[in-house]
């Protein structure tokens, strides 16, 4: 093999580090502690290790998007919980040094695990003053799919978000949701609320907004609204959403619909999304500033969803196994998060979601997997997340969060490390099903092939 320099910082100290582990193996019981033991009269041998530094991926071809294979993309960077949360928005350009080719390159991760989607949660609402259009360049490169995410947690006052999506809506044109005139290319749905059904949302004062009424007619009003104010903006900005699916993600919790024609049930949230749409007035006691363009946006772009924290064979017989009465519309799983007790054989699930979508008689899409990373920012670490962090660093963020009452900004650095997947839950169960692999530029480097007393060189080819 030929020996060569490792190109970039980052790559130097993944090179770096499985030399300072090859050293560590080299010298471990060596000796005791108090002094030098004696040397041991044994024959030396040295074993070359060669390793491959991955680069990031290059462009890919653009997938369809049916079926829908997406990844739930959450990472929030460091090992341990700290004095300052990083922000929520991911697409932020502080975060590049995570997703873009010049840092650990996850959005080339989640095209290598074989998915064609991505998922985003707060990308508009949550921080609009860096560029959002670098990360949807590199989506759009890998030909991945961009399922763009409002931040829920927002003003939302009796109720009425109309305001504050607007707001959001176009201060997120501005950031880089629109490109030249025109949606960014890589987007491809935007998710206008996260679970409305749990009522988390905020008054003016910051405190959380009280239900008076039956809660079926707060949730729907919320939505209806928040897709008011979303069309207004977009239309102010000039801007063709036609080839845009909208979205909200519902909780899968059963509940009844808001018109009693469901009871106990997970498709609650579809029904009433049609019937506030039809009657909003009467339904939810909100009245659009432009119902015609809310019923078209409706009839023409509107996709269901909901969020599954379940295995599939339930999820079809609660939800796929009931959706007759909304086949005018498709549907998908918006997070599909499985178990981590082993309970569960993700890979069969995936692959059977994926049969469903080939049934000529289902309108299933596919699914969004939760979720990418696991988070440390907590005082244990989530058990759910296809990757864990490694102990190399391999640079270092700084990511911004609004406050939503102020839009003062408060900005922290936070360490980058490498994604370590045996560290991590299922991310081989995903490849497996999807065809790809776990293991990309980002990865931490391995060293099984490490033996105890042999003196290893590192080649890196």
């Amino acid at each position: 093999h030929t020996t060569r320099m490792l190109a970039g910082q980052a790559a130097a100290r993944l090179a770096g580090a499985v030399a300072l582990a090859l050293l560590a193996a080299t010298l471990h019981g060596c000796g005791k502690s108090g002094g030098p033991g004696p040397t041991p009269d044994l024959e030396t041998t040295t074993t070359t290790i060669t390793t491959t530094q991955i680069g990031p991926l290059p462009a890919q071809p653009e997938l369809p998007f049916k079926p829908l294979r997406g990844i739930c993309y959450q990472a929030p960077p460091g090992r341990s919980l700290g004095p300052q949360l990083p922000g929520l928005d991911m697409m932020q350009a502080g975060y590049e040094a995570q997703w873009g080719p010049r840092g650990r390159d996850d959005l080339g991760m989640i095209r290598t695990l074989g998915a064609n989607a991505v998922r985003l949660y707060h990308s508009a609402g949550s921080e609009a003053d860096t560029d959002h259009q670098p990360f949807l360049d590199r989506a759009h490169e890998l030909g991945l799919h961009v399922l763009l995410g409002f931040h829920t947690q927002n003003l939302c006052p009796n109720f009425n978000c109309f305001e504050h999506w607007h707001r959001a809506a176009a201060r997120g044109f501005a950031a880089g949701l629109a490109k030249n005139g025109s949606w960014h290319p890589a987007i491809k749905a935007v998710v206008l609320m996260d679970e409305p059904d749990l009522l988390n949302l905020m008054d003016e004062d910051g405190t959380p907004v009280n239900c008076t009424g039956a809660q079926a007619r707060c949730r729907t009003r919320a939505v209806l609204s928040s897709l008011d104010g979303f069309l207004s903006a977009e239309k102010e900005a000039n801007l063709d959403g036609s080839n845009i699916s909208l979205t909200v993600a519902w909780s899968f919790t059963p509940r009844d619909s808001i018109d009693g024609q469901f009871t106990s049930s997970y498709v609650y949230g579809f029904q009433d999304t049609v019937v506030g749409v039809k009657s909003p007035l009467r339904v939810a006691r909100y009245l659009p500033q432009n119902r015609a363009a809310v019923r078209k946006a409706f009839k023409s772009r509107w996709v269901h969803s909901v969020n599954v924290p379940a295995q599939w064979s339930f999820a079809k017989e609660m939800i796929a196994d009931q959706y007759a009465p909304f086949k005018s519309h498709p549907w998908f799983i918006a997070q599909f998060t499985p178990k981590t007790d082993n309970s569960q054989d993700l890979a069969s699930d995936l692959r059977a979601i994926e049969a469903e979508t080939k049934n000529s008689s289902s309108q299933l899409l596919g699914v969004a997997l939760n979720t990418f990373q696991k988070d440390y920012q907590r005082d244990q670490p989530s058990e759910q997340g296809l990757f864990g962090l490694g102990e190399i660093e391999l640079g270092n963020v700084t990511v911004c969060q609004e406050d939503v009452l102020t839009d003062v900004q408060t900005c922290s650095e936070f360490p980058v490390y490498c994604l370590n997947a045996s560290a991590g839950d299922h991310a081989f169960d995903v490849a497996t099903a999807w065809g790809g692999s776990a293991h990309a530029h980002g990865s931490c480097p391995t060293s099984d092939d490490f033996f105890d007393g042999e003196d290893i060189s590192l080649v890196v080819v």
